[in-house]
């Protein structure tokens, strides 16, 4: 019974919500009607003129017409018999005129007054059903999100908003969301947090998004049903501020705290290998090479993300390219946030200062456009008309006539919040050229609350957790172990989890869905067949050696540094382990080891449980 009022309570907003957000079409359309046939009664039938037809007709919305029950006493009181009263159109034509007038004033009365009260019980339906999404903030991010949600789940949020001269407001109330303009913090207690699925926290301020976090990991703590928080922080410098000192620790919630640029760059280099889509480089030793142009934020990010991937088993080189007017505030940004990245040996980071404006930054024989195996140029402004504007003098002057010679090169186009122009570029017969930072997919429900990346990262963790816990039967489920994990552990298991299609590259493998509905335990046995097939012809020491790189890399970046001590400190950032597989006394191999070689073979285990079997590359076997 229950379900079947809630389906019945589902279906009726959902009918509200359609008619409300077209109501104004309606109520002209019920106006039009009734005008339109009082004018056609009264011109026809009583030859009246035009205005005088208007002026009867606009009376029938107040005043009563008599109905055909009435016509027929009245006629024969009179004298006339009922055959007469039949032929009485008119009087029957405008009665019916009247009643369709008075139902389009009632009409319009309940869609324009009555709304508010719908809009309340939809509300407190809304939070006392659960499931729903909670939004803080109506800014670009924010509303991409609620995009993506409204098509996946629609009528299941609600948003804050403190802005009441906010543009996008009136948009969203035509689509009947719940939005209250009220600042969160003061209503917090009301919300029913019990029942909500998730928050997501994006006011265009960092330091508001934080003490709003701080005030919802408050309220969630200990509610094992609560499904994700989602912090937006665009300050690399705060983020790592609040996560180093654990004020943003999850407390038993399983919270992101994500970057727009950051997560930009990361489904950029997830979707392209940074060597590009053969195997040319990843087969051999040779160096290659990616161009970055831009010194916004977004530039930070894709530098940072190259660090975190370029790690190959043959020990390929990668030369990144940085290119703008003035490469001091880029430069700083990046010492700044990373003093140990000079220490990742194997990457090499140039910076080339450039004017865009000038001819000689298009120059066909630049140094920067004749790069050994240049595989990317990234046009990475936070102005997307800088990006089209540069990437097409590029592509038609500098790339002109060099289309064969280029052919390996992709181009990719920042163009963050505009939607048409990506879809556009995206249509576009140019092979070589793409778009990314596009806040819908950034911004969206699959990658920020579904994604195959946050999902492989969790299951390492656990299997982290397993091997390091004294006392296993002490350790609670993986989704809790996941939650009470500190934000610089989570960026570990993320770390191996985004290396894992470069491992599969390496292999010759790629992965794909199931669609024969086998058991995860017979993936599991298949994929791991398809890494010792692929293994007879690959060297696992390579393999063992890039995830020890990519390990050391990540640990740099996160500025610790080595030490000569008998294990690890936190606090201090110090790591025994920090240093070249060759360095390693025989113990320290035996006993690490084992970390390095699951890291490559319980990729069967991840990818089967994601419900992924793996198989060769045909196209790049």
């Amino acid at each position: 019974m229950e379900k079947i009022k809630n389906l019945t309570i589902d279906v009726f907003f959902r009918l509200y919500i359609g008619v409300n957000r077209y109501k104004r079409v309606i109520i002209t359309l019920f106006i039009t009607i009734s005008l339109l046939w009082g004018l056609y009664v009264y011109m026809v039938y009583y030859h009246f003129g035009f205005v005088k037809s208007l002026t009867y007709t606009l009376g029938l919305f107040a005043v009563d017409a008599k109905s055909p029950t009435e016509i027929n006493d009245a006629f024969i009181d009179t004298g006339y018999t009922a055959e007469m009263v039949r032929d009485a159109k008119e009087w029957i034509a405008v009665y019916w005129v009247s009643l369709f007038a008075k139902f389009t004033l009632l009409l319009t009365v309940l869609l324009i007054y009555i709304r508010g009260v719908l809009s309340n019980i939809y509300r407190a339906w809304i939070k006392n059903r659960g499931g729903h999404t909670v939004v803080v903030g109506l800014g670009r991010n924010s509303r991409f999100f609620i995009e993506s949600m409204l098509e996946k789940f629609p009528h299941r949020v609600m948003v804050f908003e403190t802005d009441k001269e906010n543009p996008y407001l009136y948009r969203y109330k035509n689509k009947k969301l719940s939005i209250i303009l009220k600042d969160v913090e003061k209503i917090i207690d009301k919300l029913n947090l019990e029942n909500a699925e998730n928050v997501f926290i994006s006011t265009g301020s960092d330091r508001k998004n934080i003490y709003y976090a701080l005030h919802f990991l408050k309220q969630l703590q200990g509610n094992r049903n609560f499904g994700k928080l989602l912090v937006h922080i665009e300050d690399r410098t705060l983020r790592n501020l609040y996560s180093d000192k654990g004020t943003l620790d999850s407390h038993g919630i399983d919270m992101n705290v994500f970057s727009f640029y950051k997560e930009s760059a990361r489904m950029l280099f997830w979707k392209d290998a940074l060597d590009g889509n053969d195997n040319s480089i990843i087969d051999g030793s040779e160096a290659f090479a990616i161009n970055i142009i831009g010194e916004d934020d977004l530039s930070v990010s894709l530098v940072v993300e190259a660090f975190k991937l370029a790690h190959y088993p043959n020990g390929n080189h990668l030369h990144i390219n940085v290119i703008a007017k003035e490469i001091s505030p880029i430069k700083d940004k990046i010492e700044f946030a990373f003093p140990e990245m000079n220490q990742i040996k194997h990457i090499h980071l140039n910076y080339i200062e450039l004017d865009d404006k000038t001819i000689d930054f298009y120059n066909p024989r630049a140094e920067i456009w004749n790069a050994i195996n240049l595989k990317h140029i990234l046009f990475s402004y936070d102005d997307i008309t800088r990006n089209l504007s540069v990437a097409t003098k590029v592509l038609n002057y500098t790339y002109l006539r060099r289309k064969e010679e280029v052919k390996d090169i992709k181009f990719h186009i920042a163009t963050l919040n505009h939607k048409k122009i990506a879809k556009r570029i995206e249509l576009s017969t140019e092979k070589n050229l793409s778009v990314f930072a596009k806040a819908e997919d950034v911004c969206s429900y699959k990658n920020l609350l579904d994604n195959d990346i946050d999902s492989m990262a969790k299951m390492i963790h656990y299997d982290y957790s397993i091997e390091e816990s004294c006392n296993k039967s002490e350790l609670e489920s993986e989704d809790d172990e996941w939650n009470k994990a500190l934000i610089n552990d989570k960026k570990s298991s993320i770390g191996q989890a985004i290396h894992i299609p470069l491992k599969l590259k390496y292999l010759g493998l790629i992965a794909e869905k199931d669609s024969r509905n086998l058991s995860v335990q017979r993936l599991i046995e298949l994929n791991i067949e398809a890494i010792d097939k692929s293994l007879k012809n690959r060297s696992l020491d390579a393999l063992i050696y890039s995830e020890h790189n990519r390990w050391m890399a990540l640990l740099r970046l996160m500025d610790y540094q080595y030490s000569d001590i008998s294990q690890k400190d936190k606090s201090q950032r110090l790591h025994p382990l920090l240093k070249p597989l060759c360095e390693f006394s025989s113990e320290e191999q035996e006993s690490y080891m084992v970390y390095n070689r699951n890291a490559i073979f319980k990729i069967a285990t991840y990818q089967a449980r994601l419900g992924n079997f793996l198989k060769v590359n045909s196209v790049n076997p």
